[in-house]
């Protein structure tokens, strides 16, 4: 890798890792939409969160939402430590299924 890929990582591994907290993606993708590395860890977490705030939406259908909820919850906290600890490591790692892929296409306005 790189020298200059290698700064950016080293750069933006906190703003990388924070894309993972919930409404704190949109860090990144305001103040380091310059930075490669955190800006490809803000997209998705932003695709996290929209996936979150669906579920949420969906939750308050009877029974049905609530089950829909509970697993959106626990497999967001899965991807979000997985997420964190890749980003702390400066590993580019993608989000399974359809989420890496729709995130990998999201544009940031302004870059």
């Amino acid at each position: 890798m790189e020298k200059q890929e290698q700064e950016q990582i080293q750069e933006g591994k906190f703003f990388a890792a924070i894309a993972y907290l919930s409404v704190l993606c949109l860090v990144p993708l305001v103040f380091k939409r310059n930075n490669r590395f955190a800006l490809f860890h803000g997209k998705q977490g932003l695709m996290l969160f929209i996936w979150e705030v669906g579920a949420l939406v969906v939750g308050f259908i009877p029974f049905f939402g609530n089950l829909v909820y509970a697993l959106t919850v626990l497999f967001c906290f899965v991807f979000s430590a997985i997420g964190i600890i890749q980003a702390a490591l400066g590993i580019y790692w993608r989000l399974p299924g359809m989420l890496g892929v729709w995130a990998q296409q999201l544009e940031v306005p302004g870059r």
